[in-house]
């Protein structure tokens, strides 16, 4: 098939990714000096380099001719002096009890890995079968595999794959591509698929499986036989193929009979027709038929009883679960990425001073639950230049709208923050950030889901405090999808407030688990079989 066609259809099947001449070499591609995620921001110090505010001191000059990167060999990724001191900063030994913060993707150098880095994966253990899983939410087969919510966002990484994974470090590493090439001749990703890439059917993944998974998200692309799918270069100009490793864009085919979509995960449903709905949902390893993981849902529960009746794996966002685990003999807890960061929305908002902003954010973090720091920029949404979005530009004064403070009523995380927000309002002093425009009347408003979704929709009360998501894979698509649930704010207004991060709690003896780039924990027996850890 010739690029012109595949050009031309994808213009039938536009992402929410900006365009460019295909002709054209993009600047902002020549900005990245390597890097691995256009549209990819995170929270350390080489995200100042991609966004050009600081030298590289390492760079690699921009490809100009074909790459091929299969997947291959052991040992830790090669880097120059200056990027080892860089990810030292931000890489904590899980041994010590930590994993990453969630940063920026950095280079994976000339060659994928075919596993995660070391620091990303827990210590490997001999605990037998079934493991017992904390959930904190419904799953639903039907939303199968675009996840709706934290619950179905773990269970569904261990049922589907994407063509690539991005760790806890912000490495590249093989999913169900096993090499890819970007070719800036041609203009095109082309990805090869693993040969042992199969359904849980026994069926072998097909080329054509992908492009069917991708067009479900509007990427265009193409086979090239059985094992080689070709994607324009257009629809993800980064020099790494991170967009791939979005979930969403995760393979799976449906057949009749069968609840769940087919996958390529390591796990399956332990029944092909279980809905999730039930609380028998069960995940068996490939090739096996005894149940591996047991899922227990732990709504409405007290997480220090579950460690206490006998579960292995949960994940927390409360210190005190954190604080009673490591108590225990025979459990530890590893640090997640910084996957969320709570902002202040309001429709009479002004374009935010980062200098009197820190002056209040400073005093809200004992206002919050979770493990928690004063939100890290850069921020996403603030870099929407490339996106070719337009806002409106008004100007509501304050004392016009409803004097309330929004949240959805059971994040206590937001309402922490809007109960102190509050506080300072009422005792305002000049120099203490924006919070003059709540006004000293302004109350709480914590609202149900339908309710808070609706009040945030229309924007006629004086504030909103919510959470964003830190990691996102594909900025743009995350911008347009924001606005169109939040039409009104620009995202220059949004106030960035505090990020938080969960907790792993995991009981020793639990075999190996990795933790990507975007928090995602993966339960993958045979990432590590053969190849062992690098």
């Amino acid at each position: 098939m010739g690029l012109e066609h595949l050009r031309e259809a994808g213009r039938r099947h536009r992402s929410f990714e900006p365009r460019a001449d295909p002709g054209q070499r993009r600047p902002h591609i020549h900005r990245h000096y390597g890097g691995i995620g256009s549209y990819l921001w995170g929270d350390d110090h080489r995200q100042r380099i991609l966004l050009g505010s600081e030298p590289h001191r390492s760079a690699r000059p921009l490809p100009t001719t074909s790459e091929q990167r299969p997947a291959q060999g052991h040992g830790p990724l090669a880097r120059s002096p200056g990027q080892q001191g860089l990810v030292g900063l931000l890489v904590l030994a899980l041994a010590a009890g930590g994993c990453v913060a969630s940063g920026q993707p950095a280079p994976s150098g000339s060659f994928p890995a075919p596993n995660p880095s070391p620091t990303c994966i827990t210590p490997d253990g001999t605990q037998r079968l079934p493991l017992r899983l904390v959930v904190d939410g419904s799953i639903a087969a039907e939303h199968a595999p675009r996840a709706t919510n934290d619950a179905e966002r773990l269970i569904f990484a261990q049922l589907y794959e994407t063509l690539v994974n991005v760790d806890c470090t912000g490495r590249v590493y093989r999913g169900l591509a096993e090499s890819w090439t970007r070719d800036t001749v041609e203009q095109k990703w082309v990805f090869v698929l693993r040969s042992d890439a199969r359904f849980w059917n026994g069926t072998r993944i097909t080329a054509e499986d992908v492009v069917a998974s991708l067009a479900r998200e509007g990427m265009w692309s193409a086979s090239l036989g059985p094992t080689q799918v070709l994607v324009p270069l257009e629809e993800a100009p980064a020099l790494e193929p991170v967009r791939f490793a979005d979930p969403r864009l995760a393979v799976s085919r449906q057949v009749a009979g069968h609840t769940w979509p087919l996958g390529t995960g390591a796990f399956r449903p332990e029944s092909a027709t279980a809905t999730g709905h039930d609380r028998g949902l069960a995940l068996v390893r490939e090739g096996h038929a005894e149940s591996a993981v047991e899922i227990i849902h732990g709504q409405g529960r007290d997480a220090r009883d579950l460690l206490d009746s006998g579960v292995d794996i949960l994940i927390t966002h409360e210190p005190a679960v954190t604080e009673y685990a490591t108590s225990l003999s025979g459990f530890s807890t590893v640090a997640l990425p910084w996957t969320s960061t709570y902002v202040w929305a309001s429709p009479a908002g002004a374009p935010v001073d980062s200098a009197s902003t820190d002056v209040f954010v400073g005093r809200l973090l004992d206002a919050v639950r979770a493990e928690s720091r004063a939100a890290a920029a850069p921020f996403w949404w603030q870099e929407l230049g490339a996106c070719g979005m337009e806002y409106p530009q008004t100007s509501v004064d304050p004392r016009a709208l409803p004097s309330r403070l929004v949240t959805l009523g059971r994040d206590v995380t937001a309402t922490g923050l809007a109960a102190r927000l509050i506080v300072l309002a009422r005792s305002y002093r000049p120099g203490t950030g924006p919070v003059a425009s709540l006004g000293p009347d302004i109350v709480a408003a914590p609202l149900g889901r339908t309710e808070f979704d609706g009040a945030l929709s229309a924007g006629r009360d004086r504030g909103y405090v919510f959470p964003l998501p830190r990691a996102v894979y594909q900025p743009c698509r995350a911008a347009a999808e924001l606005r169109e649930k939040v039409p009104w704010p620009d995202p220059g207004t949004i106030v960035p407030l505090v990020d938080t991060r969960g907790r792993l709690v995991v009981r020793s003896g639990v075999p190996i688990m990795a933790v990507d780039w975007d928090g995602t924990v993966r339960l993958d027996h045979r990432m590590f079989s053969e190849a062992g850890r690098e």
